[in-house]
């Protein structure tokens, strides 16, 4: 996604007002992969996941704790992947009591799946 990114960085260099305060997080899967193709970035920081979910988990979790006031309420990225894995296992057994074939899920049918399992794991 180099464009949209891009644009992000073009309205945070260059607009106003609210624009100059928004974050992002930049994932790649080496840390410096993105040298060979976008040296603009040079500078920013940079978090490398090695394509492990477990990885990009805990760095989206570590990236949020460090922009939101709300610290002390998000788990740890270990924590959040052990409940992700556990979902995983369920979610046939829910589909299936459904009748829904859980390869086909709609991205809607899926946030609603995670919410009623989060109320009853």
């Amino acid at each position: 996604m180099p464009y949209e990114l891009g644009l992000y960085v073009g309205c945070r260099t260059y607009g106003g007002g609210r624009h100059k305060k928004k974050n992002c997080l930049v994932l790649d899967k080496d840390r410096y992969r993105y040298m060979k193709f976008i040296s603009d970035l040079n500078g920013q920081d940079i978090r490398d996941h090695k394509q492990k979910p477990e990885i990009a988990i805990s760095r989206v979790r570590d990236w949020l704790v460090h922009v939101t006031k709300r610290r002390h309420a998000v788990p740890s990225g270990a924590f959040i992947w052990r409940r992700y894995q556990k979902f995983q296992k369920a979610l046939p057994k829910i589909c299936q009591r459904l009748r829904i074939d859980h390869r086909q899920l709609l991205f809607v049918e899926y946030v609603d799946m995670v919410r009623a399992w989060r109320r009853h794991p």
